[in-house]
C-alpha cells in the first residue's frame, strides 16, 4: 500500500487537545490537561513517523497499522468475509469531514457498492467542563444483519515496572484466543480460562496477571464476556488514570491486545509497545471462525433504524 499523507485536524479547549486523522477517522496525540500541571497521554503511539513510511516498503501494510496508536472505529471489527480490510472498510480509508468547530468534528464514510454497510459516522467532542472526549458512531446498514463491530483505543504502557495498572470490567468469564489465531509470539495458554484475579498460565509453566503491566514479552489476545462497560488504567508514576466508558448493551464484550511489543508486520518500522482494551461485539477478531455455540456475536442492524453507539474516553488525577 503506498504512503499516504493524512489530512489532520486539531481539537482544543483549556482541558483537552487532540488530532483527529483523515485514514480510519482516527486519533491521536490526546492530551489532558490534568491539575497540579499534570499532561496526561494515556494513548499509545507508533514509534515510527513519516521519514520511515516513505523509505519503506509498504505494500503489504494496512494503513491502520501505519498510523498505529490512537483510537478508532472498526465496521466490521476483525476479519470477516464481508469486508477484506481487517477491521472494515472505514479503518483503512480516508473519511469526509461534515462539520467541524474548534472542539468537534463529524467525519463520514461511504462504503463500496454491494457492502452490506452503506455508511459510517462518527463524531468527536471535547467535554466543556472536564478532561474528557465524547464520541458517537453511527452506523446504517443496507440490509438486516448481525454485524461485529468494535472500538479500537490502544493505551500506552511505559517500560517501568509496575508502571501500569488496570481497574478491569465486571465480566462473566475471559478467555485466551484459540491456538490457531495466536499471534506468532504468544505466551499464554492459548484457549484457557483466566482466573478471577486475572492470572492467566503461560506457556512453560507459571501464570502472569493480566491487569499488571508491562507483562513479559509477547503478543496476546484476551476476551472479557459480558462486560459492565467500564473500565479504569492506573498510571501510579504519572499520578492518573483513564477512564474508558461504553454501552455494554451494543458492546457487551471487551477485547484484550497485549502488544509487548506487537504487530510482528511492521517488525521494519520498530516495535510497538502498547495495550488494546477494546470493546466489541464480536468473536475476538475472528467473526467467521465463531465456535458452536458462539454464532451469535454481533449487533443486530436494520436498513429501517439507524444503530448508534456512544462512548467516552476521561482522565482524572490519582
Amino acid at each position: 500500500m503506498e504512503y499516504r499523507k493524512p489530512t489532520v485536524w486539531t481539537l482544543t479547549n483549556e482541558f483537552t487537545s487532540v488530532d483527529v486523522l483523515s485514514v480510519g477517522a482516527s486519533i491521536d496525540n490526546l492530551v489532558f490537561s490534568l491539575p497540579d500541571s499534570i499532561k496526561a497521554k494515556p494513548l499509545a503511539s507508533a514509534p515510527w513517523g513519516e521519514p520511515e513510511l516513505k523509505s519503506s516498503s509498504l505494500e503489504y501494510i494496512p494503513a491502520h497499522l501505519q498510523f498505529l496508536g490512537g483510537e478508532w472505529p472498526c465496521v466490521p471489527f476483525g476479519s470477516i468475509s464481508i469486508d477484506e480490510s481487517h477491521h472494515g472498510f472505514c479503518t483503512d480509508h480516508e473519511w469526509d469531514v461534515c462539520s467541524k468547530s474548534k472542539d468537534r468534528i463529524t467525519l463520514r464514510i461511504i462504503y463500496p457498492d454491494g457492502h452490506i454497510v452503506n455508511c459510517v459516522e462518527r463524531s468527536i467532542t471535547l467535554a466543556p467542563d472536564q478532561a474528557a472526549v465524547d464520541f458517537s458512531l453511527t452506523i446504517d446498514v443496507n440490509q438486516a444483519c448481525k454485524l461485529p463491530v468494535g472500538l479500537h483505543p490502544i493505551f500506552a504502557v511505559p517500560r517501568k515496572q509496575n508502571s501500569l495498572f488496570i481497574k478491569s470490567p465486571e465480566y462473566t468469564h475471559a478467555r485466551t484466543i484459540i491456538e490457531r489465531f495466536s499471534p506468532p509470539t504468544s505466551r499464554f495458554v492459548p484457549d484457557t480460562l483466566l482466573n478471577n484475579d486475572g492470572n492467566v498460565e503461560v506457556m512453560g509453566g507459571g501464570n502472569v496477571n493480566i491487569w499488571r503491566h508491562p507483562l513479559p514479552p509477547g503478543e496476546d489476545l484476551v476476551q472479557l464476556w459480558d462486560t459492565d462497560g467500564q473500565v479504569e488504567l492506573h498510571y501510579p508514576y504519572e499520578n492518573y488514570k483513564a477512564v474508558l466508558t461504553w454501552d455494554e448493551t451494543l458492546l457487551p464484550h471487551c477485547l484484550l491486545w497485549v502488544a509487548n511489543p506487537g504487530v510482528t508486520s511492521v517488525a521494519q518500522l520498530g516495535d510497538f509497545y502498547g495495550i488494546g482494551v477494546e470493546p466489541v461485539n464480536s468473536w475476538f477478531d475472528r467473526n467467521d471462525d465463531q465456535p458452536v455455540g458462539r454464532s451469535g456475536e454481533g449487533v443486530d442492524c436494520s436498513p429501517d433504524e439507524l444503530l448508534c453507539i456512544r462512548y467516552r474516553l476521561a482522565c482524572q488525577t490519582l
